[in-house]
Formats: structure tokens, sequence, C-alpha cells
């Protein structure tokens, strides 16, 4: 495995994790892809030629160089072929061909639960928030949320309350580009129990499309996904959908127009407190709730 293909082909326009899983389909791994002979490539079906071709035309001890320059940073870059890398991650069609990781993911981290949010909360959502993320965090769940302001900040601070408490920030930007700025403190302590994930380069700037990119990721990373107050539309609905469409429990809190619409096609309500918790517990475990349990992800 070489961490310095996976690099190549994530920076190509036109490739990603569907080209990735063709190609070790076809030829068993992608330093194979990479030095086999043309005409095989030029025979692919479902994967853009061109684009492969330039693959193959990358660099390789470039983006070995650029590995080290990441390291010296503190950041890693792992593959789907890595033990750290998130096998949640794979249930999504556009899975992330690699992810760029401050901190560390360990066993701690295998049950997890995803909370998100309005980023303007009433004080009682948020206190919501933070006390519902100090239980689960208690209970020995990671709490991912993706460290904008209002819900998914009482979510991580909630998480780093309690001890031994743990938390994945998923980011929709680079991680020398931390936002909102006002967070980068919670950031850091995060990636000290935790860790900070994004798709993107270190130098890359939030903007609306990285943001909806990164909803599907918070999704994913969720045995459980928990809705605490949402407009009628936004970022929190979109995590929603895409829960409800890898078959992930999402729980919604009653009393906004987001929660409200969720509730009425059927999203679990969340109750009060160690009910709350229990019945998070219980469907992020799968443990007696009408949700089918994905198969084993596969990267074929």
């Amino acid at each position: 495995m070489s961490a310095a293909h996976w690099l190549a082909l994530r920076s190509e326009r036109g490739l990603g994790m569907g080209a990735a899983r063709r190609l070790i389909a076809r030829f068993g791994s992608l330093e194979a892809a990479y030095g086999a002979p043309e005409a095989d490539v030029m025979a692919l079906h479902r994967v853009r030629p061109e684009a492969v071709m330039r693959w193959r035309g990358v660099d390789l001890a470039e983006m070995r160089a650029r590995l080290c320059s990441l390291a010296i940073a503190g950041v890693a870059f792992i593959t789907p072929e890595d033990a750290t890398y998130p096998a949640a991650l794979l249930d999504l069609a556009q899975a992330p061909a690699g992810l760029f990781m401050r901190g560390q993911i360990t066993e701690a981290d295998r049950n997890r639960v995803t909370i998100v949010g309005t980023r303007e909360p009433s004080a009682a959502g948020f206190t919501v928030a933070r006390r519902l993320s100090m239980e689960l965090a208690a209970a020995g769940f990671t709490v991912v949320s993706g460290l904008a302001v209002g819900i998914d900040t009482a979510a991580h601070a909630g998480a780093l309350v309690a001890p031994g408490g743990r938390t994945l920030v998923v980011l929709g930007c680079g991680l020398e580009r931390i936002h909102p700025r006002g967070n980068r403190s919670l950031a850091a302590e995060a990636a000290s129990r935790g860790a900070l994930l994004t798709e993107y380069a270190p130098d890359q700037v939030v903007d609306a499309g990285r943001l909806l990119a990164r909803d599907r990721l918070l999704a994913a990373l969720g045995g459980a996904v928990v809705v605490i107050e949402a407009r009628a539309r936004g970022g929190s609905l979109v995590t929603a959908a895409h829960a409800a469409r890898m078959r992930r429990p999402v729980f919604a809190m009653p009393g906004t127009p987001g929660c409200d619409a969720l509730l009425a096609e059927g999203t679990l309500p969340l109750g009060q407190g160690q009910d709350a918790v229990a019945a998070i517990v219980r469907a992020a475990t799968r443990e007696s709730v009408p949700v089918p349990a994905p198969a084993q992800p596969s990267l074929f």
C-alpha cells in the first residue's frame, strides 16, 4: 500500500473512490494500476482513462515529499487501506479517497454518535447538546460534530468535559484554515483527545460546497445522528437525510421548524435525561432498533 499513490489520486480531477475501487478490482492495487500497460488502462470501463493517465504521470517522489512535510506539521494522511481510516465511511457511495488527520483515532472511538444542529441555538438547546454529549462521552461514546458555532460547539465541549471523553471534528476546510476562527482552541483540545478530520488539503479555505460535502461524513461516522434544534433548511437536515439514506437511526429534539419536519417524516423523537441517552446508545449499537445494520463494507 502506498499513501503516495492515494494522495496523487485524490488530487486528480475526475478520480475518486469509485475509480480507486475499479482500479483495485482490475489490477489488484493502485501501485499495480499505476504501472500497468497503457492499453489495459485505456480499456477500462466506467473510469475516465484520460484522468487515470494524468494520475499515472504524477511524480510520486513529489507526493512522498508532501507526505513528509505533512508529518512534520503533525498531519497524517490516512487512506482507505489504513486501519485508522473509519470503515463506516466506506458505506458512502462517494467515500473519501483519503483523509487529512490531526490527532488520533483509536479503538476507544469505535462507538460514535453524531450531534448537529443550528448555529443559533436557544439557551435550552445549547444546554441540552452540551449535557447530552457529556453523558454520551461518559458512557464510552465518541461524539462527532462539525465545529460550527452553536450546537456543534456545545457537542464538542460537552464531550471534552467528561473524564476521558473523546470527540471527532469533521471539517469543511483544511487543517491550517480552521473555521470558525473562534473555535481554534476547541479544535486544538479536540485533536488532543480525538481527531480533526477533513477531505481537504491543509491550505484549503471553507466554502459552502465543502460544508455540504462534509455533512455526508458526519452522517456516516455516527452510529446514530442527533439533531438538536434546526432551521427549516440547513446543513443539519442535509446530515439527517444522508443518515436516513444509510439506514442510520436519526433523533430530533422537538420544538424547531427543522426538527419538527424531521419528526413528521418519522424521525425518532429525542427524549429527556437518561431516557434519551439510553435510547441513543441502543440505536447506535443496533441493540433494539428497526434499522438493519449495514454489511461490513468492502473497499471493492
